[in-house]
């Protein structure tokens, strides 16, 4: 009975150490395990969009051949899972990190989509580990504040204000900033003002406008 209860131990033990996993580190971090595919929330994205999903090569399992550890070859999205209108790119094989991207199709609706991704190993006996990928599509993905209230500027001179903006999405991307409803004698001096916003960070931009009359 000892010798029974010490081997199923071993057996149990061996099997937990055995099982691979896939390490996410962008646009979330999450290590997921190999074994019953499980959901992945990637976060939120707008539509038109690009989601970038990087993963680490490490799978957490030693080659068949030897003692050294195998690798993810690629990180494959399943073109037939996607949402109608979606596209894709898997990552290059063998890139470290590796990169898959989705674009979001520009009509999509508000709402929850899902995909399937899964990690590759071509040569080192490692199994396919597959996850399915779910994000959120929301036209609400930027905060803006305006920080001066109120400026004070000479005819002809710019007043100069100052604007935090917030992307809340889950996917990098340029928002455009332009002014609306001025004065026709008045004009923006940068009518039109691209800024770049890393997911989930937060910028603060200056912004022209100037008046010619008082």
């Amino acid at each position: 009975m000892k010798t029974s209860l010490l081997m199923g131990w071993f057996v149990c033990f061996a099997l937990v150490v055995g099982a691979s996993y896939v390490v996410i580190t962008s646009p979330i971090a999450k290590e997921i395990p190999s074994g019953e595919v499980i959901d992945v929330d990637l976060g939120v994205v707008g539509p038109g969009q690009k989601i970038e999903i990087v993963a680490k090569r490490s799978t957490g399992e030693k080659t068949e051949s030897g003692p050294n550890e195998a690798l993810w070859d690629q990180l494959v999205v399943l073109d037939k899972s996607l949402p109608i209108g979606w596209k894709n790119q898997s990552s290059l094989l063998y890139e470290n990190p590796l990169k898959a991207f989705v674009i979001v199709s520009k009509d999509s609706l508000d709402g929850t989509y899902t995909f399937f991704v899964k990690a590759e190993d071509y040569g080192e006996g490692i199994n396919p580990l597959l996850f399915r990928a779910k994000v959120r599509v929301s036209r609400n993905l930027l905060d803006l504040d305006v920080v001066e209230k109120t400026l004070t500027a000479g005819v002809g001179h710019p007043a100069t204000y100052t604007i935090k903006l917030r992307n809340k999405g889950n996917a990098n991307d340029v928002f455009e900033i332009s002014a609306q409803g001025l004065p026709k004698e008045w004009k923006s001096a940068e009518f039109i003002k691209n800024v770049f916003i890393p997911y989930n960070s937060e910028q603060s931009v200056s912004y022209e406008v100037m008046g010619f009359e008082r």
